[in-house]
């Protein structure tokens, strides 16, 4: 900051040099850090300030293959659309017979055999497929 001109300079200057000088209560003091049981934990090193002109470390970031990710999101749904749907067909089994959990039940229990059978032919295959998982 340059030096004052006159009077009205001057108490600006004296406001700015006041408050540039003051301390902030926000920051606090190493005194008024909470002890025993209620301590901080220490600062993690990854968030600490580096020292002088320590190289960063490289990190080796791999490009996500979506399209590979949304057909593992669609074996996932295919085995939950397998199991939702024959309960529900068990269930209006029940509903049109009269056989309260019988219908349900085994709704469900096919549902989870046919959705597994598909569920580990699709990975299998999508396993083997040219754009499996690591080959990009």
């Amino acid at each position: 900051m340059t030096a004052p001109n006159d009077r009205n300079d001057t108490l600006k200057y004296r406001v700015v040099n006041d408050l540039e000088s003051s301390s902030d209560p926000a920051e606090g003091s190493a005194q008024e850090t909470p002890s025993g049981p209620f301590a901080p934990p220490p600062m993690p090193d990854v968030l600490k300030a580096r020292e002088g002109n320590e190289p960063r470390r490289a990190v080796i970031v791999k490009p996500v293959n979506t399209v590979h990710l949304g057909r593992v999101f669609a074996v996932g749904m295919d085995f939950a659309y397998a199991f939702i749907g024959a309960t529900a067909l068990g269930w209006v089994a029940d509903w049109l017979l009269k056989s309260s959990p019988r219908g349900v039940i085994a709704g469900a229990c096919v549902g989870l055999v046919v959705g597994m059978y598909r569920f580990v032919t699709e990975a299998r295959r999508l396993l083997r497929s040219p754009g499996g998982p690591d080959r990009g």
